[in-house]
This record gives structure tokens, sequence and C-alpha cells, in this order.
């Protein structure tokens, strides 16, 4: 038991000498987008993007709203084949339109793979930055503020975001 507690305590300083020689720093990813002029025109035509699909999703559902308004009208003047018939095809309609959604908004979507694609370029060149940063200041990790961290509190002299932006060829306050 004794060599037990031993290794408890051994392995707890040790890890508290350790991580006291490790240096931190973090960054705000968004704060450094939000500088960068590039980053504006991105999200210019991702929203047009999504909001172009959004407009064609809309259309479609008014569609189907409207089919299934005229057939709640005219199901009293319908044959069941009719009805039946109509139902299906609405029906079909809206599984067609799930699909849809899902192919613009889904997981792995057109809006994903259009964000990737845009943003990739940027973001590898911020990246790289905090890498060379990291590197040249020696620091055991640096830790992204934006990302829903949760940090209590932080001294903002270890805020590398600035020296990110000038990496990268931006003027900073």
């Amino acid at each position: 038991m004794k060599k037990i507690a031993s290794f408890f305590i051994i392995f707890f300083v040790g890890t508290f000498f350790v991580s006291g020689q490790t240096r931190y720093a973090f960054v705000d990813t968004q704060y450094i987008l939000e500088q960068i002029p590039e980053y504006e025109v991105v999200k210019k035509q991702i929203d047009a993007a999504s909001l172009e699909w959004q407009n064609d999703l809309d259309s479609k559902y008014n569609e189907i709203d409207s089919l299934i308004n005229k057939l709640k009208i005219d199901q009293v003047f319908l044959s069941p084949a009719m009805k039946s018939k109509r139902e299906k095809d609405i029906s079909k309609r809206q599984v067609d339109l799930k699909k849809l959604e899902s192919f613009y908004f889904g997981k792995k979507g057109e809006l994903y793979k259009k964000k990737q694609a845009l943003l990739k370029p940027i973001l590898d060149d911020i990246f790289e930055a905090i890498k060379d940063i990291a590197v040249i200041g020696n620091y055991g990790a640096v830790f992204d503020r934006s990302s829903g961290l949760s940090v209590l509190y932080f001294n903002p002299r270890l805020d590398k975001s600035e020296a990110v932006l000038e990496k990268l060829g931006y003027k900073t306050n």
C-alpha cells in the first residue's frame, strides 16, 4: 500500500515540475480571422451560397404546403385512388426535400464543403503562423480562446493573437 501511495506522490510531484517548465500561450482565432480582409470576402461568399440554397429549399417547402392545402380542399371530390396518388406524391416530395436539405446543409453537405474549400487557405496560414510563434517562443501548447475552451483566467501577456497577425503581414493596433 505504501508503494502505491509513494508512486502517486512521485507521479503528481513529477507532473507538477514537468508542467511548471512548459510554457503556454493563447490565441483568439476568431479575432484573428476578423482582422483579415480576405475572411470577410469568404464569409460573404459562404453567406450568399447559404442564402441561395435556403431560398431554394423555402420555395420547395412552399410548393409542398400548397399541394397539401390543395389536397385538403379537393379531397372531398377525389376518388380514394386519386387521393392516395396525391398523398404519395406529396410524401415523395417531402422525402426528396429532406435529402436536398441534407445535401446542402448536412454534416458533410455543400455548405460544409464550401466553407472548407474557402477557409482552408486562410486557416492554414494562421496555423502555420501559430506554429512558428510556438516554436520560436518555445511554447509547449497554444490554446484557442475562441473555441469554447473554458479558461477562467489568463494573463493577457500570453495572448499571441497580435503576433500571429504580424506574422501574417497584417498591421495591428
